[in-house]
């Protein structure tokens, strides 16, 4: 985990239709959400629909 005044860095892990990845995310006190893996998410696809409430990853 990496700290600075105003955010935080941590590696979670996450299951996915039984496939485990590691998701860096961030989170700080000026961070109204937090961001989900933005290196990884380079390398996988991510659309998010909100209208429809539909998140899709592959």
């Amino acid at each position: 985990m990496f700290t600075s005044q105003i955010k935080t860095l941590y590696e979670v892990k996450v299951v996915i239709e039984e496939e485990e990845f590691t998701v860096e995310v961030l989170r700080g006190n000026e961070l109204v959400n937090s961001l989900l893996g933005v290196l990884w998410l380079r390398t996988k696809r991510l659309v998010v629909d909100f209208p429809m409430g539909v998140l899709t990853l592959g």
